[in-house]
């Protein structure tokens, strides 16, 4: 049950996986990705109420914003600016701060205790557009979805049935079409971890099943990706030869799973965690070229993280925390890291900030590259506090309410936030009335530092937020309270 709900949990994980294997004298050799099974499939009809018999169109839409990567530092940072006060909160009934497009989201049950774990109750996703604050219904059975790259497509996972297999749905948000695809069973080993579907930088999906994992030796993947238009299958076993390799599995003394593997998009990159498998010894995070075997960068780690890094779509830049003693306390403090993918590492603000007795719980990049917000969870206030960092001007700003906290989810207290392409940040926060809880989404426009209102649940509901798109008028859409 606990490993159901961890998977359930890693919606946006990035795929573990390598072109690296073990030849049979143990020496470290080289693997080429290996295409073994192609699987033809058939259109079928979209959920009601939308019916379709044709392939997905390939949609008309407004350019993708261009990803510029992060710019790295002049050798004389400059000095930190902190904002003075938390942003300014505006009306939803005001114009949208961002300027097109839609935020998509979807709610369930809030738990007890002020914790949200994103459950999902009913089937459905919904957009609030910058022409159209009322939440309308985008897609009505789906659940845990993942977004395209160009935004105007989504992708959903089922999970097997003795019949058939996983089977993956693809939706048109533009034509409101749809097709499934069914996965083929793995031909090595027995499923450890799942994956759900994710999103390639040049529009293909891919999905992947981890079937090993061993201590101080690597992962094995098994990977399916698939091209939406043609519905082509290409299936290959992947190996990960990783010098040291340190982790952790869930138990009653650890907590959460820790440790990561966490490749790159292009899959010639890998951040992992290493170490000499002692609780409290000698840990680190390396990074290692695939290709050659070179170790391109390596960090010292007080503990091991359990929070996946993040890679930029572009595959430049990568984001991770490591943990770091404080000095004179038994306590540890963790700060992110963000490194080129030749292991050159940007200079960013001092950290934590300004608690010096914190962790930080998660993390996230703009797509443009130029903010950073990190969440920290004091143990001076025992409150969550959440930051937006300007990498090129080095302006700090809290994400505050006098009112209310930020919103962390279980298992980690992270606080989930997305980014639309301009750069504004789309995140939560937590209101309690009469003992129940809900959600307020809100979206902070930076450079205003203003944050409007969009959306406020009912009583004992909350909101999972999960991507942008830029279509504002969906086949299917219509007014209504989700």
């Amino acid at each position: 049950m606990m490993k159901q709900f961890f998977l359930i949990l890693s919606l946006t994980g990035l795929t573990a996986c390598s072109i690296q294997g073990v030849a049979e004298d143990g020496s470290a050799a080289t693997a080429p990705l290996v295409a073994q099974t192609q699987v033809a499939v058939s259109l079928t009809p979209s959920l009601e109420p939308v019916a379709t018999t044709t392939p997905l169109p390939t949609p008309t839409m407004p350019p993708t914003p261009v990803v510029v990567p992060s710019v790295m530092p002049s050798p004389t940072p400059p000095s930190v600016i902190l904002r003075p006060n938390c942003p300014t909160v505006v009306d939803q009934s005001q114009t949208a701060v961002w300027p097109a497009g839609s935020i998509l989201f979807n709610t369930g049950p809030a738990w007890k205790g002020f914790e949200w774990v994103g459950q999902v109750e009913q089937e459905g996703i919904w957009a609030i557009s910058a022409g159209n604050l009322q939440p309308q219904l985008v897609y009505q059975q789906a659940k845990y979805p993942a977004i395209s790259p160009d935004g105007t497509t989504l992708v959903t996972y089922s999970s097997p049935n003795p019949d058939t297999g996983p089977v993956i749905k693809i939706y048109s948000m533009v034509s409101g079409e749809s097709v499934e695809v069914i996965i083929p069973s793995p031909v090595v080993g027995q499923v450890i971890e799942g994956r759900y579907p994710s999103w390639l930088p040049d529009g293909r999906i891919r999905h992947a099943l981890q079937v090993e994992q061993l201590m101080g030796v690597g992962q094995t993947w098994e990977t399916y990706t698939i091209d939406p238009q043609t519905k082509h299958i290409e299936q290959a076993t992947l190996h990960l030869n990783l010098p040291e390799y340190e982790f952790f599995e869930y138990d009653a003394e650890r907590g959460w799973p820790s440790g990561f593997v966490s490749i790159d998009p292009s899959y010639q990159r890998v951040l992992y965690t290493a170490g000499d498998g002692g609780v409290g010894l000698k840990h680190e995070v390396r990074l290692l070229d695939l290709e050659t075997g070179e170790m391109l960068w390596s960090g010292s780690a007080r503990s091991l993280s359990e929070t996946t890094p993040e890679w930029s779509s572009d595959g430049r830049t990568v984001l991770f925390r490591v943990g770091e003693p404080i000095p004179g306390t038994d306590f540890a403090w963790s700060r992110i890291v963000s490194l080129t993918r030749d292991g050159v590492e940007e200079e960013l603000p001092p950290q934590p900030f300004p608690q010096a007795e914190s962790y930080v719980a998660n993390f996230s990049r703009s797509p443009n590259g130029r903010f950073i917000f990190y969440s920290l969870y004091s143990y001076g206030t025992g409150r969550l506090h959440g930051y937006v960092v300007d990498t090129l001007t080095w302006e700090v700003g809290d994400v505050c309410d006098p009112d209310h906290n930020l919103l962390g989810s279980l298992p980690y207290d992270k606080v989930e936030v997305d980014w639309l392409p301009e750069g504004q940040l789309v995140y939560r926060v937590l209101l309690e009335e009469d003992g129940e809880i809900t959600h307020s989404l809100r979206v902070l426009d930076i450079p205003s530092w203003t944050t409007q209102i969009i959306l406020e649940t009912e009583q004992g509901y909350g909101i999972n937020v999960f991507g942008w798109t830029p279509v504002e008028s969906f086949p299917i859409s219509q007014s209504s309270e989700p």
